[in-house]
């Protein structure tokens, strides 16, 4: 019983004098070996620049990016990551793909005007395009002539198309 009571009581004095959430005075977190919260690990580093350069290379914002005709939170991340994977001197041009009988159009582009303005991008060097971005399109027509499946020759005779596990790659001419 004596020893029930020692336990119990060690317990209590553990639980009310050292278990806080305040990190502040643990050595751990002062080591410089541990990163603070506030700093940026490389893999998150990595994955930030990756996403922000396919999001410039794509560059197009489309409806689903807007609550009405401003956009929304992931349009301005993807705005966001439009201008940051952008390098300062080429010209930043967005793609606005949106149908042509968008009632709520010019307004959409006012509001993607605005969000490019207010994040210090000048004037000069923003340019707001309609629809999709055609420098991303991966042309299968070099391929496909490779395959003798051209559009010209009927599809190819017959022939299936190739799939991603076929084989179909041996196929073609180097």
């Amino acid at each position: 019983m004596k020893t029930q009571i020692t336990i119990v009581g060690f317990l209590a004095m553990a639980l009310s004098a050292g278990c806080t959430l305040n990190r502040e005075g643990d050595a751990k977190y002062q080591d410089p070996f541990f990163r603070g919260p506030a700093v940026e690990s490389h893999v998150t580093r990595i994955l930030r620049q990756a996403t922000d350069a396919g999001a410039a290379h794509e560059a197009t914002l489309q409806a689903r990016h807007f609550d009405g005709a401003v956009l929304n939170p992931v349009g301005h991340e993807r705005l966001r990551a439009i201008i940051a994977g952008t390098p300062e001197p080429k010209p930043l041009v967005v793609y606005l793909s949106i149908p042509a009988d968008d009632a709520m159009a010019s307004a959409r582009r006012a509001s993607v005007e605005a969000a490019v303005m207010a994040s210090g991008i000048p004037a000069e060097r923003f340019t707001l395009a309609e629809g999709t971005n055609s420098g991303i399109a991966s042309g299968t027509a070099p391929l496909l002539e490779a395959l003798g499946q051209g559009a010209g020759e009927g599809g190819g005779g017959g022939e299936s198309a190739p799939t991603m596990g076929g084989g179909a790659s041996a196929n073609i001419a180097h």
